[in-house]
């Protein structure tokens, strides 16, 4: 009888902690403010698709379909500079600036090609790097590495700006749609187009986890503070994970066609996404709400900010880099 009484207060009180503990934790925080978009104007046109473009400072590098990169002003609406090739890969032309702006970065069809970032913007080196062609780059956090991977299915890693071959990993993947390395310089993605998602260890590239989603996969990223990792498919879906229990933590699904773009911003709070369907949205990572939604008119292939975050460029299928103001408040 006593034995059964001790056990019966024991249980009472893990039962009355237990309840105190559940009272006490914060529900999530809702978003109650507005967002709202204006357009500006058409900072330039290609003649066929934006894979891809970048801002630095004042300055957006684009890369496209028509087989050449321009370099723009976007505040005085001038463009500095257009390099054509002969060739292109499969998607696009891949463009990124190197963090310290010196210099930028090109997927030409199966060649990797850095240039300076001053007139006349000469090759400093260019290297082969993927058979049928590069799909994308990403620079290390301090400028020492290029990842790209490519529509052979491998992922290769390259000293900067030298070009060096580092280090190379065959997926087993038919081909590699989308690369990422983690603002803390820890930890790389690849996006497959066999719906495989591998997570390295960065920079050795030993692999951490390789996560199965079964649907293309279109891009990846990781939040600006390394806790959270996406990946957009061809199904119309954003999958969320959380990076230090390797995770899934939500699934975002508005878009109607396959999510080409996906990017977290306003201090990882928000994902915004770009579609097939022309339509872009902005989710609430916490709540997975969808927040804001507006028609651009055509396929969204790229995104990026201006530095202050308060206007945002959308890269589409009909070969125009278009810039909207952001108001958030």
């Amino acid at each position: 009888m006593c034995e059964r009484n001790i056990f019966f207060l024991a249980f009472f009180f893990f039962f009355t902690s237990c309840q105190e503990k559940k009272d006490v934790v914060k529900p999530i925080e809702q978003f109650k403010g507005s967002i709202n978009f204006t357009f500006l104007y058409r900072v330039f046109k290609h003649k066929n698709y934006v894979f891809y473009i970048d801002i630095k400072d004042n300055f957006i590098l684009s890369g496209s379909a028509d087989n050449s990169i321009s370099l723009a002003n976007w505040t005085e609406r001038k463009v500095i500079t257009n390099i054509s090739f002969n060739y292109r890969g499969k998607w696009g032309i891949p463009v990124l600036f190197s963090k310290n702006g010196d210099f930028f970065v090109a997927g030409i069809y199966e060649e990797i090609g850095v240039f300076f970032n001053k007139a006349p913007f000469e090759s400093k080196s260019r290297v082969f790097a993927h058979k049928s062609g590069v799909q994308s780059i990403a620079f290390s956090k301090n400028d020492n590495y290029i990842l790209s991977g490519g529509s052979d299915g491998k992922v290769v890693l390259w000293v900067f700006p030298e070009l060096k071959k580092e280090k190379e990993i065959v997926t087993g993947s038919k081909e590699i749609w989308s690369v990422s390395i983690s603002s803390d310089g820890k930890y790389a993605l690849a996006g497959c187009s066999d719906g495989s998602v591998f997570l390295y260890n960065f920079p050795d590239l030993k692999l951490k986890k390789k996560f199965i989603e079964k649907i293309p996969i279109e891009y990846v990223i990781f939040s600006k503070d390394s806790s959270l990792f996406l990946s957009a498919d061809a199904d119309g879906k954003i999958n969320v994970y959380d990076l230090k229990s390797l995770q899934l933590i939500k699934i975002l699904k508005s878009h109607i066609s396959p999510v080409l773009v996906a990017k977290f911003f306003f201090d990882d709070k928000f994902i915004i996404s770009g579609g097939q369907d022309g339509d872009v949205y902005i989710f609430d990572v916490s709540t997975g709400e969808v927040l804001k939604k507006i028609s651009i008119g055509s396929a969204v292939f790229s995104i990026d900010f201006s530095i202050d975050k308060k206007n945002v460029f959308f890269g589409t299928e009909k070969g125009d880099v278009l810039l909207y103001n952001m108001d958030i408040n």
